[in-house]
């Protein structure tokens, strides 16, 4: 494993009016910092708003991203909760293939 350095961006999550997610939103935002030279990305971190996504729409960030960064740049995923039991059965349901650290 590669030792995160350098400068990491801490996502923001893109919606529509109708609260939806701005896919294509996310992936600009993507294209921008790493266009912008940044070392590293966290993904679903409190910025994120991943306490209002649901899991799927949490799977479907990190599948975008994934396919956005394409192996680019390290991924962290960013996952908090106050119920540890709760936290530990939906890391155990993410696809967490490709990134580097939680």
């Amino acid at each position: 494993m590669h030792q995160l350095k350098g400068v990491g961006v801490a996502l923001v999550t893109p919606f529509h009016k109708d609260l939806t997610i701005d896919f294509n939103g996310l992936a600009a935002l993507v294209s921008h910092v790493i266009a912008q030279g940044v070392d590293y990305i966290v993904m679903l971190g409190t910025t994120a708003e991943s306490a209002t996504l649901t899991a799927s729409e949490k799977q479907a960030v990190i599948t975008h991203i994934k396919q956005e960064v394409s192996g680019q740049i390290p991924l962290v995923l960013g996952l908090g909760g106050n119920n540890t039991t709760a936290l530990v059965a939906e890391l155990q349901q993410l696809d967490t293939d490709g990134i580097g650290a939680i």
